[in-house]
């Protein structure tokens, strides 16, 4: 079985996370989906972006609910994985 690695490094990014667009939460949901069709080509920019629009949120919410950062960090880094080796099975239509 040949398992899908992601782009390393990308649990340290720098730059601006999470941009916000004219159009509010709609046109940041089609951002993300857009986004995640490209990972799901493999495209390490679009996971890049889609890492710096998402990870901070994310690890804030994971934070306040394991309470341990370094567990904080690792249950962040597995997401991310999670999310370039299945980004090929979201469907827009399904999920929001």
């Amino acid at each position: 079985m040949t398992r899908t690695t992601a782009p390393a490094p990308f649990a340290v990014v720098s730059g601006a996370a999470g941009e916000r667009h004219a159009g509010g939460r709609q046109a940041e949901s089609g951002l993300l989906a857009a986004l995640i069709a490209a990972v799901s080509g493999g495209d390490r920019r679009a996971f890049k972006a889609l890492y710096d629009a998402t990870a901070p949120k994310l690890f804030g919410v994971v934070l306040r609910i394991v309470r341990d950062r370094a567990v904080a960090e690792e249950v962040l880094q597995d997401a991310f994985l999670r999310v370039w080796q299945n980004a090929g099975s979201y469907t827009a239509a399904r999920s929001r």
